[in-house]
């Protein structure tokens, strides 16, 4: 079973960040060093020039809160051009539902801001206070209904002007639904995040841009391949940067295959056993044409999700079930109604008939003896034709149905 979707997610902890934190010697970082240093530890060191990392940070912090800083003005590093912003992303949760999916994800950028930028030879990184504004790329994703998760938002600030930022979100997108009942189950959507003229988004050069988290990794659902891209929209008057991505999971097959479709094939079979049984055994013939038919229709009426993976084409796989139930049904009801029986009672040795139906029966002894059992009630009905003609039709429709159905699936 196959899942596809397409959309862009991310996540990073910084849990336990301190208030400010140095590393040893380093050059000016280019935008992938955060996502090098992101999970690694820092330790604080106080520089041998005598400037202490706390001077750093109460540098840059003046400058956040003076009137030279306009946190509504994103920092341009080329007139005209957008600054660029990059994006990486993990999966945390993934929801399914009949026509959507939601995605729980934490969504972590990272840009250059000059005017934060710093002469310091040391390495300084500090989380910025939640009072102080700073200007952030308007990030949204296009096709989809984005809600936060909390209320934290995590920005870190280091010496050379980088910012990052990671923030937790849920999107639900709706998805297109390509699965093969019952061997393939396969889910496509995707997702796209737009910026304004302002900002340029990009996908860390040499990192994994897009990462699953261990309760994805070991759902029912295994992802198979991802692709990612960059791209542009034109909405007049402005073109707008996006990024899109297109993630395929397969799901499994064998659920399908043994919750489902064998059982279900099963009570079609069975449906059938009546076609063979003599009419005077009805309780076999009861439950032989009327329990299929009855726990399909249950099924479809109070249970149609039963199989999630299936949403779509278990409805239909059961209809085709309960249409065929159902005309096997109302043939043990015809064959009922039309056939006829005959009594044969014996007498003292003489032969009385009492006719109950229509058509003439034969006995069970092909050649008769004219000696009858004594104290011998029999009841004898001959098989009808309807039953005869029902053997060969059901299931050779029910062949014809089931060939093309798997064919349609596989082309």
């Amino acid at each position: 079973m196959l899942s596809k979707l397409n959309y862009s997610i991310c996540s990073v902890s910084t849990d336990g960040l301190p208030s400010i934190v140095t590393t040893g010697r380093s050059q000016s970082p280019t935008p992938s060093t955060y996502y090098a240093t992101s999970g690694q530890h820092l330790s604080t060191r106080r520089a041998h020039s005598g400037v202490s990392a706390a001077d750093i940070q109460a540098s840059i912090l003046r400058t956040l809160r003076s009137g030279n800083y306009d946190p509504n003005s994103p920092p341009s590093v080329v007139t005209n051009k957008g600054t660029p912003i990059l994006v990486r992303l993990l999966i945390h949760r993934m929801v399914w539902f009949e026509n959507q999916v939601e995605v729980h994800i934490t969504l972590k950028e990272q840009w250059h801001d000059q005017r934060l930028q710093t002469n310091s030879r040391i390495p300084v990184a500090f989380p910025i206070p939640d009072d102080t504004k700073i200007w952030e790329p308007d990030t949204y994703f296009s096709n989809g209904v984005e809600k936060k998760l909390g209320d934290k938002l995590f920005r870190i600030v280091e010496e050379s002007g980088y910012i990052r930022t990671n923030r937790m979100i849920s999107v639900k997108v709706p998805f297109k639904e390509e699965s093969r009942f019952p061997f393939i189950n396969r889910k496509k959507f995707r997702l796209h995040r737009y910026s304004t003229n302002d900002v340029i988004y990009q996908w860390p050069p040499t990192f994994v841009p897009v990462e699953l988290a261990d309760q994805v990794l070991s759902d029912r659902y295994k992802n198979e391949s991802y692709e990612i891209q960059d791209c542009t929209k034109k909405y007049s008057p402005d073109t707008h940067s996006c990024l899109e991505i297109n993630l395929t999971f397969v799901g499994p097959v064998k659920q399908g295959i043994f919750k489902v479709f064998l059982p279900s094939l099963l009570l079609v079979f069975a449906s059938w056993l009546h076609f063979w049984i003599n009419g005077s055994w009805s309780v076999p013939r009861t439950l032989s044409a009327a329990g299929p038919f009855f726990v399909f229709a249950i099924m479809l009426l109070f249970f149609p999700n039963l199989y999630e993976d299936y949403a779509k084409e278990t409805r239909t796989w059961f209809v085709t079930c309960l249409i065929f139930t159902f005309i096997s049904f109302a043939e043990y009801f015809l064959v009922i109604c039309c056939g006829s029986r005959r009594t044969l009672r014996y007498t003292n040795g003489i032969l009385e008939q009492e006719h109950m139906g229509k058509e003439n029966f034969l006995t069970l002894n092909d050649e008769w003896n004219g000696k009858a059992p004594d104290s011998r009630q029999t009841m004898i009905r001959a098989d009808s034709s309807l039953d005869i003609v029902s053997r060969l039709a059901f299931p050779l429709l029910f062949f014809i149905f089931l060939t093309i159905y798997l064919l349609v699936q596989f082309l």
